[in-house]
C-alpha cells in the first residue's frame, strides 16, 4: 500500500528537481556575477600586459558578451566572453574562432564547459546558502580565443592566471 505512494514521491520529486535544474540554466546572469566576472576579467588581462581595445559595440552577439584586448608585439587581439547558460552560445564561439577556444568555468580551464556540473555546483551553493554559508557569487562560464598555452605568450594569460 506505500509502495506507490512511495514512488509517486520519488517521481515527483525527480521532476522537481529536473525542473530546478532547467530553471537555473535559463536563468539570465546576475549583475553581482556579471560585474565580478568583468572585473576578473580586466584583472587577469592587465596584470599581464592585456587592453582592452575598442571595438564596436554593435557587433555584441546576443548569445554572450565580448571583450576585445591586445598587447604590443601580438599581432592578434585576445577575446574574453561571458557566457550565457547555454551551450549553443560555446559552440558558436568555437566555430568563430577555428576551435582554438578554451572556457574558464568555475576557475578551472576546460576545453568543453559542463552544464550538468555548474548545474550541480550552483545547486550545492545554494543549499549552502540556505543553511547559513556564504560566497562570492558565482562567475558565469568565460570562453577565451586562442586558447591559453604555455609557449606561446600572444595566446593570453597562462591558464593558472584565471584560476585565482
Amino acid at each position: 500500500m506505500n509502495t506507490p505512494i512511495l514512488k509517486t514521491a520519488l517521481i515527483v520529486s525527480v521532476i522537481a528537481f529536473a525542473i530546478a535544474l532547467k530553471v537555473v540554466r535559463y536563468n539570465d546572469t546576475s549583475d553581482a556575477a556579471a560585474t565580478a566576472a568583468n572585473a576578473h576579467i580586466s584583472n587577469v588581462m592587465s596584470d599581464h600586459g592585456w587592453t582592452e581595445s575598442d571595438h564596436e559595440k554593435g557587433s555584441q552577439s546576443s548569445l554572450y558578451k565580448w571583450r576585445l584586448f591586445s598587447r604590443n608585439g601580438c599581432p592578434k587581439p585576445v577575446v574574453v566572453a561571458i557566457m550565457g547558460g547555454n551551450a549553443e552560445g560555446a559552440e558558436f564561439f568555437r566555430q568563430q574562432h577555428a576551435g582554438d577556444v578554451a572556457f574558464i568555468q568555475d576557475r578551472d580551464v576546460e576545453q568543453h564547459p559542463s552544464g550538468l556540473s555548474r548545474q550541480l555546483s550552483g545547486f550545492m551553493r545554494d543549499i549552502g546558502r540556505v543553511f547559513g554559508g556564504t560566497g562570492n557569487p558565482r562567475l558565469p562560464v568565460l570562453a577565451i580565443a586562442p586558447r591559453p598555452r604555455p609557449e606561446n605568450t600572444c595566446s593570453g594569460p597562462p591558464a593558472s592566471a584565471w584560476r585565482t
